[in-house]
């Protein structure tokens, strides 16, 4: 069972690891943490043994589902083009050899303290839970992305809108990420990347006008319950996906009055984004970011309209 929830996990997940593979990392040690705990307390319900184990199995299948694929994606970033085999291998000897020594450390504690009492076992665990925790946040926060990713972009646009088309080093914009939070909830509370053209557009002439106002773009905005929805065409580049979030950035400024004409601030914060991308997009590749890709949960969620000419020619 445990091995068919790592399937189903991996099959929904899968396309999610590269995008984001920090939040993933931590997130699987510390479901596999849990695992562990849920393990513990097996011996204490017998008659349940069978179920407890189970869910227990599950659980740590699924957190190793999680952190191998995204601990490779970090590993990619310490390792020179021609020697991730070695950082990989050297990886996994640290792994081995910490086993080793927590395997031995459990047993010494067991014997000495521990014993059978269950407030030593739950303290035991306690602690070792928060500094399992704690090293794992480390270890994640302390690694530098090159490549751009839905976070990072925001990050590095607010930066450049707010002050006088200044953008971040590579490892200041990693220092400013959230890798507990999910996005909605921490740095991104408004902005959607990835969505589907019918959450964009309510009806057939809302989405004529769309598609009249993002002509030539490969990309639309719409604004929709408070939250800015950006669709992107089957077509999208890395450069349309950076002046998406460079106008939704725009649109959410801290300070800016909140979307008292919708349409009309679409219009003219795309005119902006028109203009500012192509700066922004040399001013990060100065500072050695990768803009040749993006990265992104919803990298599959495209949509198909036809892209008319931004400025039509007047019939004869």
């Amino acid at each position: 069972l445990g091995r068919i929830g790592a399937l189903l996990l991996g099959s929904v997940l899968g396309s999610r690891f590269d995008a984001d593979p920090k939040r993933w990392k931590l997130r699987g040690d510390v479901l596999y943490a849990l695992g562990i705990a849920i393990e513990a307390t097996a011996p204490a319900a017998p008659r349940s043994f069978l179920a407890i184990a189970t869910v227990a199995n599950v659980t740590k299948s699924g957190a190793y589902m999680m952190k191998l694929p995204a601990a490779s994606a970090i590993l990619r970033t310490l390792a020179k083009p021609k020697n991730f085999g070695d950082v990989a291998g050297k990886a996994n000897v640290q792994e081995v050899f910490s086993g080793i020594v927590g395997t031995f450390l459990g047993i010494f504690l067991s014997l000495t303290f521990v014993k059978t009492n269950r407030v030593a076992v739950l303290v035991s665990f306690l602690i070792y839970f928060v500094v399992n925790a704690v090293a794992s946040y480390q270890s994640v926060a302390s690694v530098s992305f090159k490549t751009l990713n839905f976070q990072r972009t925001l990050i590095l646009a607010k930066e450049y809108l707010s002050n006088n088309g200044n953008v971040l080093s590579v490892e200041e914009c990693n220092a400013q990420e959230n890798i507990v939070l999910p996005s909605p909830l921490g740095f991104a509370k408004v902005i959607r990347l990835g969505m589907p053209l019918s959450r964009a557009a309510h009806s057939l002439q809302e989405m004529k006008r769309l598609i009249e106002v993002y002509a030539g773009q490969r990309y639309i905005i719409s604004i929709k319950a408070g939250c800015v929805l950006i669709v992107l065409h089957e077509n999208a580049r890395v450069s349309d996906e950076v002046q998406a979030l460079l106008q939704a950035s725009l649109l959410t400024l801290p300070g800016k009055p909140r979307w008292e004409d919708p349409w009309l601030e679409l219009a003219e914060t795309l005119e902006n984004a028109r203009k500012e991308t192509p700066g922004f997009i040399e001013a990060m590749r100065v500072k050695g970011w990768d803009t040749v890709h993006f990265l992104h949960s919803n990298a599959d969620m495209r949509a198909s309209w036809r892209i008319g000419s931004p400025h039509p020619m007047p019939a004869s």
